[in-house]
C-alpha cells in the first residue's frame, strides 16, 4: 500500500574519499534539484519530495537518513566517484521496498552494464529526467505497469533489457525554476562559508556545450534516432557529457533565478555551470558585492567579451 502522500528520496551520493575536490564546496544536486521542483510543479501535494547531498554527511549517516525515510520511490544521480556509493544507498532502499532508479551522465553512458549487473536498480533514466520521472510517478501512483515510459531502460519479467522507443526532454523556458529551498542550504552555506565564499550556489543559464555539432529543436526523439545524434557529435576526446546539443534558456528567466537567490537566500557567490557560458547584452546584474564564476572556450574570450561580463557581472 503506497502511502499519500507519495514518499519521494532524490540523492546524489557521497563521494567517500574524494572530499577535498573544490567544487563540492559549491555545487548542488542541480539535476536532481530541477526534477524534484518539476514534481512538485505537476503533481502538488501527492507527491513529498526528500532531496539530499551525500557530499554533507558521512556514508552512515545517509544510509541512516534513507531508512529513517523509508521512501516510496529513490532516485539517485550517479558519478564515477560516488558510484560504489550510489550502489550501497540504492541496495539500501530496495531492502525498505523502494522503486530505486539511476540517473545522470555516469548511468547514461554505461547503463546496459548497470542494469544486467545490478538488480537492486529497477530502471536508468537516459539523458534529462524531468518528464520521464513525471512519467514514472504517475504510473506509480495509479499503481500501473511501468511500461512505455519514455527515456527509461529497465528489465523485463524475463531478466532481458528494454530500452525505450523515445527520448524525451522538456524545453529549458518552460520548466519551473528550481526551488532551492529543496536543498539543506543551511548546511551548504556552512561549508562554502568555511572555504571563504560566504553563501555560494551552482546554477545554469545553459545546458550543454557549443563545440557539440547541433542545435536541440524538437524535444522528442526516437531512441535510435538519440544514438545516432550522439554517435555523430563533434565532441572534444575527453568528453564526457551525453548532451544532445547546446541550449541556453531565456535571459530574463536568468535574471529572475539571480534576483530570487540574491533577495531570498543572500548569495554572494555564483557559479554558472553552463559548460560554454556565453554573456549576451542585457540589463546590469550585478549588485555591488557579490562574485560570479564561469567556463567558457579560451577560443570566445576577446576583449568585448570580458567588457561584456564585467557590464553585467562586475569584475570580482
Amino acid at each position: 500500500m503506497l502511502r499519500k502522500p507519495l514518499r519521494i528520496l532524490l540523492a546524489y551520493c557521497d563521494t567517500q574519499h574524494y572530499w577535498e575536490i573544490h567544487s563540492n564546496n559549491i555545487a548542488l544536486p542541480l539535476g536532481l534539484g530541477s526534477i524534484g521542483t518539476y514534481l512538485k510543479h505537476k503533481l502538488g501535494e501527492k507527491v513529498e519530495i526528500r532531496i539530499v547531498d551525500g557530499t554533507l554527511m558521512s556514508h552512515k549517516r545517509l544510509l541512516r537518513l534513507i531508512e529513517e525515510y523509508t521512501p516510496d520511490v529513490a532516485g539517485f544521480n550517479s558519478t564515477i566517484l560516488n558510484y560504489k556509493s550510489t550502489l550501497d544507498a540504492a541496495s539500501k532502499a530496495k531492502e525498505l521496498d523502494s522503486f530505486v532508479f539511476l540517473g545522470g551522465h555516469h548511468a547514461t553512458s554505461l547503463y546496459k552494464n548497470i542494469i544486467e549487473s545490478r538488480k537492486q536498480i529497477d530502471g536508468i533514466v537516459l539523458y534529462e529526467g524531468e518528464m520521464p520521472f513525471h512519467h514514472i510517478i504517475q504510473k506509480i501512483l495509479a499503481d500501473e505497469k511501468l511500461t512505455g515510459i519514455p527515456s527509461l531502460v529497465q528489465r523485463d519479467s524475463g531478466g532481458n533489457i528494454v530500452t525505450p522507443e523515445k527520448i524525451m526532454l522538456a524545453p529549458l523556458n518552460e520548466l519551473p525554476l528550481i526551488d532551492y529551498n529543496l536543498f539543506d542550504l543551511k548546511a551548504h552555506f556552512k561549508r562554502s562559508g568555511k572555504a571563504g565564499l560566504g553563501n555560494a550556489v551552482t546554477y545554469y543559464s545553459g545546458k550543454g556545450c557549443m563545440r557539440r555539432a547541433i542545435q536541440i529543436n524538437k524535444n522528442e526523439y526516437s531512441f535510435q534516432e538519440y544514438l545516432d545524434i550522439l554517435e555523430s557529435v563533434n565532441s572534444c576526446s575527453f568528453c564526457g557529457r551525453i548532451d544532445l546539443g547546446n541550449r541556453c534558456i531565456n535571459d530574463e528567466n536568468v535574471v529572475s533565478l539571480l534576483d530570487y537567490l540574491y533577495n531570498q537566500h543572500d548569495v554572494s557567490f555564483y557559479w554558472d555551470v553552463w559548460d560554454t557560458f556565453v554573456p549576451i547584452s542585457g540589463p546590469r546584474i550585478y549588485k555591488g558585492d557579490e562574485t560570479y564564476r564561469f567556463f567558457s572556450r579560451i577560443d570566445n574570450i576577446s576583449e568585448p567579451y570580458l567588457r561584456l561580463l564585467e557590464e553585467r557581472y562586475g569584475n570580482n
